[in-house]
């Protein structure tokens, strides 16, 4: 068991830096409070209620089970020394208790004459996994702060174990650790404010340095060579002009004239072959005229001669003949006798 003596002295109330666990349920025997008035007054414990609040308060969160004697002398002595406290404090938890070590007894000797009091706290085994040295500090500063306050001792006892309980099973944090979040989000808040500028410069500058690149790129394209006064050079004689300068040959391109009928490479109406045959195109030593077998000229050295009857009928069958393979054969003899032709 252990016992702590107190007498009035002015005090923070401390700060819970331990982790604590409730007591089980049933860990504690009997009422949530015991408590006994011995300073023949008759009014410390008036309000039963007000006091069963607070110790049941007190009780759920800690599991711990409590009793107060309220009295103005030990065995007599107004001032009982330490021992003489913890003695009495040893009898009395043993005749109010004595199922269990999972209360905490307070013996509070009410000093009047010195303005003040004196306490002595015992504690069962089990107690003390709650109620440790710093969470006992904590009871004596709470009881101190209360026991010069306006309130009747009921509520004062009331309030002292529901504060203290309330106060030692959650850890206390620090100021940094309070301010941490807050801390934070103004350092990002600042990260952001001062970071925004930069990149917002960043992307203007690299942006005014694409645009300038593209200017340049096209300065370089469509400025002419200096000491010619030309006109700037199209992508496709700037081509040229690369080529010749790598020594690459350059294949001409084909330029097809403005009036359709002149471009060999396009597609003719019906009848255009024959038509030009009449007006006598082409004119090209390469390529005859186009003229029938029957008309043609033979002193002409130019001109044709169908020495075989497939020659001459095909002849005559692409300027329109439709004449059987009788007549044509016919009219083929007739041109070999006028054209002196021999088989």
């Amino acid at each position: 068991m252990l016992a702590l003596f107190s007498s009035t002295a002015n005090r923070d109330i401390p700060d819970s830096t331990i982790e604590r666990k409730p007591l089980p349920v049933g860990a504690a025997q009997g009422d949530v409070i015991v408590y006994r008035d011995d300073t023949g007054d008759g009014d410390w414990f008036d309000n039963r209620s007000v006091l069963m609040a607070g110790a049941t308060e007190a009780y759920n969160l800690t599991g711990v089970k409590f009793g107060i004697l309220a009295t103005r002398d030990i065995n007599g002595n107004i001032s009982p020394s330490e021992s003489e406290l913890a003695a009495y404090a040893d009898e009395l938890y043993q005749e109010w208790f004595p199922d269990d070590e999972a209360h905490l007894l307070m013996v509070v000797v009410d000093q009047p004459h010195r303005d003040g009091y004196h306490v002595y706290y015992k504690t069962g085994i089990s107690t003390l996994s709650v109620f440790d040295d710093q969470a006992i500090d904590v009871l004596d500063s709470y009881l101190y702060k209360y026991w010069v306050s306006t309130m009747t001792t009921s509520e004062m006892f009331s309030k002292v174990l529901s504060d203290t309980a309330k106060h030692i099973m959650q850890v206390t944090k620090s100021p940094v650790e309070t301010l941490a979040p807050w801390i934070i989000v103004g350092f990002v808040i600042c990260l952001i404010i001062g970071i925004m500028p930069a990149i917002l410069l960043m992307k203007a500058r690299k942006k005014e340095a694409e645009a300038e690149r593209m200017r340049a790129e096209a300065e370089l394209l469509g400025t002419p060579i200096a000491g010619l006064d030309t006109e700037p050079m199209s992508a496709s004689e700037l081509a040229d002009k690369y080529l010749a300068e790598q020594g690459i040959p350059i294949t001409p391109q084909y330029k097809a004239p403005e009036n359709p009928l002149d471009d060999p490479y396009s597609p003719k109406p019906a009848g255009y072959a024959a038509k030009q045959a009449e007006m006598g195109y082409p004119k090209s030593q390469a390529v005859r005229p186009a003229v029938s077998p029957e008309e043609a000229d033979l002193s002409d050295d130019n001109e044709l001669v169908f020495g075989t009857f497939e020659s001459f009928a095909t002849a005559m069958r692409g300027f329109g003949s439709d004449d059987s393979d009788e007549e044509l054969m016919a009219r083929y003899e007739q041109y070999k006798k006028e054209n002196n032709i021999e088989d």
